[in-house]
């Protein structure tokens, strides 16, 4: 009976404190979900929504942009490199404070124009991404008057940019 009891607790402990039990932790600022196999955005419990002004969502198993990010109105910085993603919503022009998006190894082919309208926006991080010559020169012209474009290891492109579409 005693060693039963051992081997259920051990089970307990486990299931408890293995990552089953994922809570996340705000630091300087920063929400880290990176690493975590996520396919939707977790619950993050009590953490002050308002203190947050950096998610990190790399690397995870993400299918589309998780719309809880725009509750964050502080944000400054959103991470979602190394994902599934293929859109990013007009929405998103609604973080009035966001500086730089890293959407580098989604899936994504445009972004959309409400971009444009984003005047703190300063980077967006397209690296690893299979874009045309057409597609990237799309985004450009997406993108606010101050905004740098980042789409391969070796091109970073400066505003202002020319428009052709």
């Amino acid at each position: 009976m005693t060693k039963f009891y051992i081997i259920f607790l051990f089970i307990i402990i486990c299931l408890t404190s293995c990552g089953s039990n994922y809570k996340p932790r705000l630091v300087n600022g920063e929400l880290d979900l990176s690493n975590k196999s996520l396919k939707k955005f977790p619950n993050i419990g009590n953490i002050n929504k308002e203190e947050i002004t950096i998610i990190n969502l790399d690397n995870n198993s993400l299918k589309e942009f998780p719309e809880e990010i725009l509750s964050f109105k502080n944000l400054k910085t959103i991470n979602l490199s190394f994902n599934e993603i293929k859109k990013i919503p007009q929405s998103i022009s609604d973080l009035k404070r966001l500086k730089n998006l890293n959407i580098r190894g989604n899936y994504i082919s445009s972004l959309p124009k409400s971009l444009k309208l984003m005047e703190n926006l300063r980077l967006v991080l397209l690296i690893d991404t299979d874009l045309s010559e057409k597609e990237i020169e799309l985004m450009k012209c997406s993108l606010p008057a101050k905004c740098e474009l980042f789409y391969s290891k070796s091109i970073r492109d400066y505003p202002p940019y020319t428009c052709n579409y």
